[in-house]
């Protein structure tokens, strides 16, 4: 957290000033306005994005997984049916 709090300072207010420095530092200690600065920030938005495709490709995976499987178990269950039916 002390990261944010140096840009934010570096970037709206100069070091000669303590006690904006403490204002800047009482703002963020409050969790909804430290989430609120945090989810604005570029980077973040972009993890998030990258998060939520990869979580379409892995579903996209899982999906043509399953859909393999049940075609090897419909041949699987084929070939047993054929089996029983050529030495009966």
């Amino acid at each position: 957290m002390h990261f944010y709090v140096d840009v934010m300072y570096k970037t709206l207010f100069a070091y000669d000033n303590t006690s904006r420095r403490e204002d800047l530092e009482d703002m963020l200690a409050d969790p909804a306005y430290f989430q609120a600065i945090f989810h604005t920030l570029s980077r973040v938005k972009e993890l998030y994005k990258g998060q939520a495709e990869l979580g379409r490709a892995n579903e996209t995976i899982a999906s043509a997984l399953t859909i393999k499987y049940l075609w090897f178990l419909s041949i699987s269950h084929e070939d047993t049916r054929s089996e029983s039916h050529s030495s009966g």
